[in-house]
C-alpha cells in the first residue's frame, strides 16, 4: 500500500467555507465567505460570532438590535451606573413578561367576577 505524501500546503484539503463565494443582494459581484463573516461581525458586540447557542435541546440564534438615539441615551445612562446593555435588555424582557401575566390575570378576574368561592364546597 502506497500513500501519497503532501508536500505543499495548497495540497491539503480545505474546509468547505474556504474559497466559497456568495451572491450578495444589491451588489454587483460575488464576495468570499470570509468577507461575509467579516461584514456580519461588525454588528456583533465585542467582535463576537453569530453562531447559535444551545439552550436545553434547541439552538437559539443570537439576538441583536440597533438602538434608536433615545434608546442609546438610556443605555448610556444605565452604563454610567454600571448596568450592562444585556442586563438592561433582560430586565426589560422580565418586565414585559410580568406585564403580560398581569393582563391575563386581570382578564381572568373580569371573566370570573361573578364567581363566589364562599358558595363552593371546601375541597378538603
Amino acid at each position: 500500500m502506497t500513500t501519497k505524501r503532501r508536500t505543499a500546503a495548497s495540497d491539503a484539503p480545505r474546509p468547505a467555507s474556504v474559497g466559497r463565494s456568495t451572491k450578495v443582494a444589491g451588489r454587483g459581484g460575488r464576495v468570499s465567505h470570509g468577507q461575509v463573516e467579516a461584514r456580519a461581525s461588525r454588528y456583533l458586540p465585542s467582535g463576537g460570532t453569530a453562531e447559535a447557542t444551545v439552550v436545553g435541546e434547541k439552538k437559539v440564534a443570537p439576538v441583536s438590535f440597533r438602538p434608536t438615539v433615545d434608546e442609546r441615551r438610556v443605555l448610556d445612562e444605565l452604563g454610567a451606573e454600571g448596568v450592562t446593555a444585556s442586563d438592561a435588555l433582560r430586565h426589560g424582557l422580565r418586565l414585559l413578561v410580568q406585564e403580560r401575566w398581569l393582563e391575563r390575570a386581570r382578564a381572568d378576574m373580569l371573566a370570573h367576577r361573578d364567581e363566589n368561592l364562599n358558595d363552593e364546597p371546601d375541597a378538603w
